[in-house]
C-alpha cells in the first residue's frame, strides 16, 4: 500500500506551514520514529493512564497554534498501522486548497465501513465502552444517542490519525477538558465504570483511553468540516474487488444517510452488513 499511495503524489508541494508530532514512550518506541515527523516526548507523562492523550492535551493546553498551520499527533506505530511515511503526509497536505482543515490517516478503515460508528465498533471489542461514553457524551450533549449517531469515512478515524488546522483542535480541546474532568470526577466514586480496564494487546488498558481515540467522531460528525481522506483509503485500495464493492457500498450509504437523514439509507446498510458478514462480525446496533 506504502508505494502505490506515495505514487499518487510525486507532483504535489510540501507546505512549509506543518507541524506533525510523533509521540514516544521510551527509547523503544523513540527508534520507532520517521525521521520526517517532529518527536514528542512522553515518557515523564504525568499520566500515563492516558497515553497519547495526555501528551496531545498537554501540548495544546499551552501552545499558541498558527493558524494556518496543520497539527497532528501521531503515535510511533503509525506506519506499521497504515503504511503511510512521513513524505506521503506531507506532500498530501501540500496538495489540499487552503479551506481544508481537517485530513484522516485512519486504519482500518474496513471497520470503520462496516460499524455504524466507532462506538459501536468499540462496544463490540470492549463491552460496557458504549455505556459508558453515553454517559460522558450526553452529558456534554444532551440529546446526542449514540446507538443512533452515524459515521463515515469522512468523519471518523481510529488511533488518533488526524491531522489538523486550529479550529479543530480547539473543538478537540474543548471536548479533551470535558472528557479528563468527567472522569477524574467519576473513579472516586466507588465501583465507577471509569477504573474499568479492558485488555489490549496482551496488557490491560483503561477504558478511558478508547473513549478518547473516539473524540473525532464526535466533533466530525457534529460540526462542518471540510475533510481530506486520501483516494487509496476512500477506494479501499488494499482490499480484494470483491470486499472493495461490499466496502464502499457501506460507507456510501452511511455518508449518503448522514447528508439526506433518510432512513431507508441506514436500513439498506445496516441489512447489506447482515447480508454480508452474517455472524462473522458482532454488530450491537
Amino acid at each position: 500500500m506504502t508505494s502505490n499511495a506515495a505514487g499518487m503524489l510525486t507532483d504535489l508541494q510540501t507546505p512549509s506551514a506543518q507541524k506533525i508530532f510523533q509521540i514516544f514512550y521510551d527509547e523503544n518506541s523513540k527508534a520507532q520514529l520517521d525521521p520526517g515527523f517532529i518527536p514528542l516526548d512522553n515518557s515523564r507523562s504525568a499520566r500515563a493512564d492516558w497515553y497519547e492523550f495526555w501528551a496531545i492535551w498537554n501540548f495544546l493546553k499551552t501552545a499558541e497554534l498558527d493558524e494556518d498551520c496543520w497539527y497532528g499527533f501521531l503515535s510511533p506505530k503509525f506506519r506499521e498501522k497504515t503504511g503511510l511515511s512521513s513524505d506521503f503526509v506531507s506532500k498530501a497536505l501540500g496538495g489540499l486548497e487552503p479551506d481544508f482543515e481537517v485530513a484522516l490517516f485512519t486504519p482500518n478503515t474496513h471497520e470503520l465501513a462496516y460499524y455504524q460508528n466507532p462506538f459501536e465498533h468499540g462496544e463490540a471489542h470492549h463491552p460496557s465502552l458504549l455505556g459508558i461514553a453515553q454517559s460522558f457524551f450526553g452529558s456534554r450533549y444532551p440529546g446526542l444517542d449514540l446507538r443512533e449517531h452515524v459515521s463515515c469515512l469522512r468523519t471518523s478515524a481510529f488511533c488518533n490519525y488526524v491531522v489538523a488546522k486550529p479550529r479543530y483542535w480547539r473543538s478537540w480541546m474543548a471536548l479533551a477538558d470535558g472528557l479528563l474532568a468527567y472522569a477524574d470526577a467519576s473513579v472516586p466514586q466507588s465501583g465507577s465504570p471509569w477504573e474499568s480496564l479492558v485488555p489490549y494487546q496482551g496488557r490491560m488498558v483503561p477504558i478511558g483511553v478508547f473513549i478518547q481515540e473516539r473524540l473525532p467522531a464526535v466533533i466530525l460528525g457534529r460540526e462542518p468540516f471540510k475533510t481530506f481522506v486520501p483516494k487509496h483509503v476512500l477506494e479501499f485500495a488494499q482490499y480484494s474487488l470483491q470486499q472493495r464493492r461490499f466496502l464502499f457500498a457501506c460507507d456510501y450509504l452511511k455518508e449518503s444517510y448522514i447528508y439526506t437523514g433518510d432512513p431507508q439509507l441506514l436500513a439498506a446498510f445496516r441489512q447489506i452488513r447482515r447480508n454480508a458478514l452474517g455472524d462473522t462480525v458482532k454488530f450491537i446496533f
